[in-house]
């Protein structure tokens, strides 16, 4: 009777570790070597260790009883840490520039399809049926696109594929789709999005219709158009260095977003100086600022980049400041973190333990400044 009883928990064991993702371990060449002798696609989970997104679907989804059966009946799955080993040439191979990056292989090791970014059980497990499938690989679709196909329906499954892999032209795509579109159809509700996503300068086609036709679209559409040329300008502004482009995306700001210009502006103005590295300029704003979020932020900006004392003491004052205006875990934390660096290890053990107590009332995640309270106390 024991005998039969430590058998049915052997059994049960067995059964629980098949209820989630089984990885090979060994190099990249046997696990295609492996694909191919049982004929079975290839998943590649290219994880980086800091990655927090990363951890996420390996505690939540890889876990999961359904995403674990499917994936190991139908893949031979494999975790990459792409900063060690084989990471770095394979992420050169694939192109892996953002985490996590899923990638789908055929059994041959021929790469047709991947996702960016973590995504529930459920989803998840759909993308990877999709994955199995040409009709929604974006590889093995992209063949075809660069072959010339252009109907509308195969234009819009690519461009589709192309977003959820985080491909750069697919909102090119999306554009290519929408022009294959008669006019009479841009009205339907369910190709606004796509207009949306094909809009790439406030001067084009797409975002004068929007525009023109702002109230019919629903929920925040435009505004969430208008943010997405925004970033476009912003982006290109830092990085020329480019003062004039900067005031022209701020006459933009207040053109199509007059409520929130004034704060918007500010912030713009703000986060530039930031980037181009005028930190007189930036220290000059958080004297002013009354936004908690904004002193916050840039006090975790200067917390990660600066190694001066001085500097870490301003962007104290503004973590302080931060915190009378609204005490929450993001502040104390914070200030716990910044206090611990300029040496303040009390100051920052009564600041940790503070944010800890506000994390856990407000369900955030607060392991991280755990680990900094059991720091300070293992320097006592």
């Amino acid at each position: 009777m024991k005998k039969t009883f430590l058998l049915a928990v052997a059994f049960f064991c067995a059964l629980s570790v098949q209820a989630q993702i089984t990885f090979e371990t060994g190099t990249w060449e046997e696990v295609k070597a492996k694909a191919k002798k049982a004929k079975k696609m290839i998943f590649v989970d290219a994880y980086t260790t800091w990655c927090g997104p990363c951890k996420w679907l390996s505690a939540n989804v890889f876990t999961d009883k359904g995403v674990g059966e499917y994936h190991n009946s139908e893949f031979i799955n494999y975790k990459v840490d792409m900063e060690k080993g084989e990471g770095p040439q394979l992420a050169q191979t694939f192109k892996v520039s953002a985490y996590p990056t899923l990638l789908y292989l055929n059994k041959e090791g021929e790469l047709v399809h991947r996702l960016v970014g973590a995504l529930p059980a459920d989803q998840f497990l759909e993308k990877s049926k999709e994955a199995t499938k040409p009709d929604f690989q974006y590889y093995t679709l992209r063949k075809k696109f660069e072959k010339g196909e252009r109907k509308s329906d195969f234009l819009l499954k690519i461009a589709k594929a192309a977003e959820s892999a985080s491909i750069d032209d697919a909102n090119a795509i999306f554009k290519e789709y929408v022009k294959s579109l008669p006019k009479k159809d841009w009205e339907k509700p369910e190709n606004l999005a796509y207009i949306s996503k094909s809009a790439n300068s406030f001067e084009s086609e797409e975002f004068k219709f929007l525009e023109q036709n702002k109230d019919k679209l629903t929920g925040d559409l435009f505004q969430q158009t208008v943010f997405g040329l925004l970033d476009v300008i912003f982006s290109e502004a830092v990085k020329k260095r480019d003062e004039a482009m900067l005031s022209n995306m701020k006459t933009k700001v207040t053109k199509y977003l007059p409520d929130m210009a004034e704060k918007l502006n500010k912030n713009i103005d703000t986060q530039y100086a930031s980037l181009t590295g005028n930190t007189q300029k930036v220290e000059e704003a958080m004297a002013e600022s009354q936004d908690w979020e904004e002193l916050n932020g840039k006090a975790w900006d200067y917390y990660q980049s600066q190694k001066d004392p001085a500097k870490l003491e301003v962007a104290l004052g503004w973590a302080k400041k931060s915190i009378e205006l609204e005490e929450n875990f993001y502040n104390t934390d914070t200030y716990a973190h910044l206090a611990y660096k300029l040496g303040k290890k009390e100051e920052a053990l009564k600041f940790a333990k503070k944010a800890v107590e506000l994390g856990k009332k407000a369900g955030e995640e607060t392991k991280e400044t755990e680990k900094l309270i059991m720091k300070i106390e293992s320097e006592k």
